[in-house]
C-alpha cells in the first residue's frame, strides 16, 4: 500500500464514515477523532492491510473504536433521524412551524421504529437511505457481496415496514 492510497481513501471515505458515526451518536470531536486514528492505524499496519478491502477495514476500526468508547464511558450508541440543529435552523429561516414541528415528529416515530429493529438493519437502512450510498458502495464499507447487501436491505425494509404497521395499529 501507498501514501497516495491512503491519501485518496482518506479524501473518499474519512467524510463518510466521520457522518456514519455521528448519525450513531458520536459527537463531532470523538468523530474526527476516531477518523484521525482509523487512519493512524491504517499507515501503522500498511504493510500487512490488502488494498481490495480497506475500505471495509477503515468502516469496522472506526466503528469498533465508537463502540469501546461507549463502554468506556458507559454511554450507548443512539440513533437519530433529524439533527437539532437543522430544526432550529429551519425555524430561524421562517419556515412554516407547524410543518417543521410534524417533520420531527414523524422522525422521532421513525426513530422509535428503527430502534426495534436490529442493529446490522438500522446500519443498513442508514447507510442507504440517510447517507445515500449506494448498494455498491455499501458493500465495500462491510465487506460484503452487492446481493447480500440487497438482500439484507429488502429484508430490512420488511422489518421496518412490519414493526411501523405494529406500532401504528397500536396507537389506533
Amino acid at each position: 500500500m501507498t501514501d497516495d492510497l491512503i491519501t485518496s481513501l482518506y479524501i473518499e471515505k474519512a467524510v463518510i464514515i466521520k457522518k456514519y458515526l455521528i448519525k450513531n451518536g458520536c459527537s463531532l470531536l470523538d468523530a474526527e477523532d476516531i477518523v484521525q486514528g482509523t487512519f493512524v492505524k491504517a499507515i501503522q499496519y500498511m504493510v500487512d492491510l490488502h488494498e481490495q478491502n480497506l475500505s471495509a477495514w477503515l468502516f469496522k476500526v472506526a466503528l469498533h473504536t465508537y463502540y469501546d468508547l461507549c463502554r468506556k464511558s458507559k454511554r450507548y450508541p443512539s440513533y437519530s433521524i433529524e439533527d437539532e440543529e437543522q430544526f432550529f435552523t429551519g425555524i430561524a429561516d421562517e419556515v412554516d412551524g407547524e410543518m417543521l414541528f410534524l417533520a420531527k415528529e414523524k422522525g422521532e416515530e421513525i426513530t422509535k421504529v428503527l430502534d426495534l429493529l436490529n442493529a446490522n438493519q438500522r446500519n443498513l437502512l442508514f447507510l442507504r437511505y440517510e447517507m445515500e450510498l449506494s448498494y455498491k458502495e455499501i458493500a465495500e464499507l462491510t465487506d460484503m457481496d452487492e446481493k447480500t447487501i440487497k438482500t439484507y436491505l429488502y429484508r430490512a425494509r420488511l422489518a421496518f415496514k412490519k414493526k411501523w404497521e405494529e406500532t401504528n395499529d397500536e396507537k389506533l
